[in-house]
């Protein structure tokens, strides 16, 4: 009888606890996969939906707000709350003396069709080679936020490309 009893005490502990293995062993999964998913080097494409999706919004939007830091403090009136906001502040707006050298004052953010003479680019691409340096600015080259925020080389190239494709609302 003693066995008996053992053994439905043992089913009892048992079967709960290997639901919640198997719970926990379903949940590891689909955070796995959801973490191959995050990766947006698949789907990163030249584009503004994209890039905003894709890199704007996980690595800029969280400082480059009114309220935030960047925007606030240090006067970079980048706003990243909506896509739409979002490309209007890049696409046309322009450095002012209170965000860098005051000699790049008055430059676009976004040169269209040159990523080379966009400040934006220059700013958080390692590949950008700043042909506006000529005029007196001293843009830095990505240095962004002292390098704190990096972009990958994908990131970068979407973004480049973007500019360099027209820089369009698309």
């Amino acid at each position: 009888m003693k066995s008996g009893l053992q053994s439905e005490t043992k089913r009892r502990i048992l079967k709960p606890l290997g639901i919640v293995l198997l719970a926990l062993a379903a949940s590891l999964l689909l955070t796995r996969c959801g973490s191959e998913k995050d990766n947006n080097t698949d789907t990163l494409e030249p584009t503004f939906s994209s890039i905003y999706t894709n890199v704007l919004v996980s690595n800029c939007a969280s400082c480059h707000a009114p309220g935030e830091a960047a925007y606030d403090t240090n006067m970079v009136e980048i706003d990243l709350t909506s896509k739409t906001t979002a490309y209007n502040t890049i696409r046309n707006g322009v450095v002012t003396a209170t965000t860098a050298d005051p000699t790049c004052a008055g430059l676009n953010y976004i040169s269209a069709g040159n990523a080379n003479a966009s400040y934006f680019a220059a700013v958080i691409d390692t590949g950008i080679n700043p042909t506006f340096n000529s005029g007196g600015c001293a843009a830095p080259t990505n240095t962004h936020v002292n390098g704190s925020v990096s972009l990958t080389a994908d990131e970068e190239d979407a973004i480049a490309t973007w500019i360099n494709q027209g820089a369009a609302n698309n």
